[in-house]
């Protein structure tokens, strides 16, 4: 799902989300897979078939962390609230992630600041943390040798 986010590949990110789903995976997963894919809609403004909706439904009774992002997928709380409920130092990085995502998925420039948080924490077993660290890289530039021409 991150390489989708990446590239900007909705259809594969809903295809992906589908595979998941019956290929059993946990509803965790499925709910992280279902925030990616409603980040992916929103920026590019792909309207949503409602799998990750559905997705959302079903974890956001839950009274762990998961059902928190379920119910800021949902709309039920907002950000303030989804930092709130964020009590590990883990949490409270992915929540900085998904707040600071929407942000962008909206063109709103501060989330490039908040998204550099993330990329600079201490965590490295977060695929939020090595997602914000692509988003926020400086380009890389190559200078080919002269008579070197890619096609």
């Amino acid at each position: 799902m991150g390489f989708c986010l990446l590239i900007g590949d909705v259809e594969r990110a809903r295809a992906t989300l589908e595979r998941g789903k019956q290929a059993g995976a946990a509803l965790d997963d499925l709910v992280y897979a279902a925030l990616w894919l409603t980040m992916l809609e929103e920026q590019l403004g792909a309207g949503s078939e409602g799998s990750a909706r559905a997705i959302f439904d079903q974890a956001a009774s839950s009274k762990h962390w998961i059902g928190a992002l379920a119910s800021w997928g949902l709309g039920k709380i907002g950000d303030g609230e989804l930092s709130t409920a964020a009590q590990s130092p883990s949490n409270k990085i992915e929540a900085n992630f998904y707040v600071a995502m929407r942000a962008r998925a909206k063109g709103k420039d501060p989330s490039v600041d908040a998204l550099t948080a993330v990329a600079k924490s201490g965590l490295f077993d977060r695929v939020e943390v090595d997602v914000a660290r692509e988003l926020t890289a400086p380009p890389v530039r190559v200078v080919l040798p002269k008579g070197i021409h890619l096609p």
